[in-house]
């Protein structure tokens, strides 16, 4: 199998992906990279962004175009908006997204807010679930993606939207309606175990994204409880049926 890629390499000009697994796959950022590319992305949305991690992965990844992160808890906030005050193609906004224009009550989460949720949190304990626990909450104003459509879009813009906003996701997609147009593809964090209260489980999001005209593209393993091994949580990419097409 490495001696197909290298020879497809030789023959395209695409470079060899790096392989993660006994089947050779590629990794999960060489798939991100060549989905931007073949569809022209030039503008992502980063909700949920925490503080700026993900746009400072995809930037190191060679994705040049806008990028618009969406906090809505002070303290990671602060640290996005220093990360990209000298990027002049990344902005952020503070707002929480969601399925309808309020306020709400965010629970912060002790590992710096990453597992922070609109959401209660079930009461596992396993692996690193201790770190995840809330130790207080956050008023916070809720915006969705169609309410802003008008200042984030411009009519060409080839939009991929990457979602992780901890149980949430649903409400994101709900509140999103005619901005989807725009939207090539989509990133998602599925839960094969939900950890929060009303967190719906990846077959009900795959379902979702079905009915709303995405294909079920690609899969990246995400947080395991390595005494079990079970499989937590995962990203999914969905991409539009006429972008899925196998050549």
């Amino acid at each position: 199998m490495r001696l197909v890629y290298r020879l497809r390499s030789r023959l395209s000009g695409v470079p060899s992906p790096p392989v993660t697994s006994r089947y050779q796959g590629p990794t999960w950022e060489y798939r991100r990279a060549r989905v931007f590319e073949r569809l022209g992305i030039n503008l992502v949305i980063d909700v949920g962004a925490n503080s700026g991690q993900y746009a400072t992965e995809i930037r190191a990844e060679n994705y040049g175009g806008r990028i618009v992160s969406f906090e809505p808890a002070s303290d990671p906030f602060a640290s996005l908006s220093e990360r990209c005050e000298h990027d002049p193609l990344w902005t952020a906004q503070k707002f929480a997204i969601g399925s309808e224009p309020g306020s709400a009550t965010l629970n912060i989460a002790a590992n710096e807010g990453k597992s922070s949720s609109l959401l209660p949190q079930k009461d596992y304990e396993f692996g690193t679930t201790t770190a995840m626990r809330y130790v207080g909450t956050e008023t916070v104003v809720v915006t969705t993606l169609a309410a802003l459509a008008g200042t984030l879009l411009n009519g060409e813009d080839r939009v991929y939207l990457k979602v992780d906003v901890q149980g949430a996701e649903l409400s994101v997609l709900e509140g999103a309606d005619t901005f989807l147009s725009s939207v090539l593809a989509v990133e998602l964090e599925l839960a094969l175990f939900p950890l929060y209260e009303n967190h719906s489980d990846w077959r009900a999001m795959c379902d979702r994204m079905a009915e709303l005209g995405f294909v079920f593209f690609a899969v990246d393993p995400g947080y395991t409880d390595w005494e079990s091994g079970r499989l937590v949580e995962m990203d999914g990419m969905f991409l539009r049926e006429q972008f899925a097409e196998l050549r």
